[in-house]
């Protein structure tokens, strides 16, 4: 099994793979409906059915990968824009 250098794993194409990833788990939970079990932040379970704990587990995991969503999967793209514009301009002197 071939190591990855922290050169490749800091690349902006591993960036935008991070990130590609990070929004398509956050696609599938959305399709999969689990947001309407975040009701349960306010106490109230949802019609959906099953238990607490399983509810309760289901909203933190949306949770997680809605924040995450929101907040890393920019910044990530925007690294990754800014190490694409360093080496092309490192390339051009």
């Amino acid at each position: 099994m071939k190591r990855l250098s922290p050169h490749q794993l800091l690349s902006p194409l591993s960036l935008i793979v991070f990130a590609a990833l990070i929004a398509g788990a956050y696609a599938i939970l959305h399709a999969a409906g689990w947001r309407e079990h975040v009701s349960i932040l306010s106490g109230t379970l949802s019609e959906a059915g099953g238990s607490f704990a399983t509810q309760a587990w289901q909203a933190g995991l949306y949770m997680v990968a809605y924040f995450s969503c929101v907040i890393l999967v920019p910044i990530l793209l925007l690294a990754a824009a800014i190490q694409m514009l360093a080496i092309r301009l490192r390339l051009r002197r």
